[in-house]
């Protein structure tokens, strides 16, 4: 027999292997994306810190736990954010980060030993054997994750010790959906994107509601309303009106908003520091005294 159809064979065979690869920039697991050179702003750096519990664990851009639904990523997107979470990479940028997720999710499936995978991910979406290439796979995420009827049932909270029976979009899928999103959310061209989403979505809404009380840029301003907005977003309303009216009244004493107590600093620098203390004063103490502590990341 002949070398040269085995030679040709294998390179046919290493040319389809590297096209794959090529389509799928996988970057190492469990780092942040300025880890591996995809920057943030530092702002964006600032409010992603609120999000984190400490170093043990650090949020990373694959990272997929069963939070309040489904921690997702770079950001905390409860099951019920997820669809438009997935709408937005199909359409920011021309869809580039969404064609990378198919054929990183492609690479992920076409493993010998992600064969079951694939077959969920199939009767997920409801269609019949399909070779896991990027054109099928993408097909079953607009059938699944792009799809208002299938993220219908996951509309609502189902916290991290679901109840029997409550829809549960990480464990009713985790056979397939789990492990492609841990390999294909580490493409490079979606980090990058995740890292918009967050900016766009997280860090400038923070970063409008900090100018209405006259702090715009300021980073500590951003956290604190990037905390109101997570947690309890119409609680924010007061410290614009006592940004505009000058007090604010909350657990029997009056905080004057552009006022300092004696002996703080009176210059732009301490009217500043006073003003980012009521605001976590108020968090503290108005948005969450009510029936629980104050959240361990705020």
């Amino acid at each position: 027999m002949s070398v040269v159809p085995l030679i040709a064979l294998t390179l046919v065979v290493s040319a389809s292997v590297l096209s794959r690869a090529d389509a799928c920039d996988v970057q190492p697991a469990d780092r942040n994306p300025n880890d591996i050179g995809i920057p943030m702003s530092p702002a964006a750096r600032a409010v992603n810190d609120t999000f984190t519990f400490g170093p043990a664990s650090e949020r990373f851009y694959d990272y997929v736990e069963p939070l309040d639904g489904i921690t997702l990523g770079f950001g905390n997107w409860p099951q019920q954010e997820v669809e438009g979470l997935f709408r937005d990479m199909s359409t920011a940028n021309g869809g580039k980060a969404f064609e990378a997720f198919a054929g990183c999710a492609a690479s992920f499936f076409a493993q010998q030993n992600h064969a079951e995978a694939w077959r969920a991910a199939r009767m997920a979406a409801r269609v019949g054997p399909l070779d896991p290439t990027r054109d099928n796979v993408t097909t079953v995420l607009r059938q699944t994750l792009l799809s208002r009827s299938f993220m219908a049932r996951y509309k609502g909270h189902c916290k991290k010790t679901c109840r029997r029976g409550e829809p549960d979009l990480y464990h009713e899928h985790k056979t397939w959906l789990v492990p492609a999103l841990k390999y294909a959310l580490r493409d490079r061209d979606v980090i990058v994107w995740q890292v918009d989403f967050w900016t766009r979505t997280i860090v400038d809404r923070a970063n409008e509601l900090a100018e209405k009380v006259g702090l715009k840029d300021d980073e500590a301003a951003m956290v604190a309303a990037a905390a109101y907005r997570s947690s309890a977003p119409a609680e924010f309303n007061d410290v614009i009106r006592a940004s505009r009216t000058g007090t604010l009244s909350f657990r029997g004493r009056t905080w004057k908003w552009d006022d300092p107590p004696t002996g703080a600093r009176r210059d732009a620098e301490g009217l500043k520091r006073w003003q980012r203390l009521i605001l976590w004063q108020h968090y503290a103490n108005r948005v969450w005294a009510r029936s629980q502590r104050i959240r361990a990341r705020s």
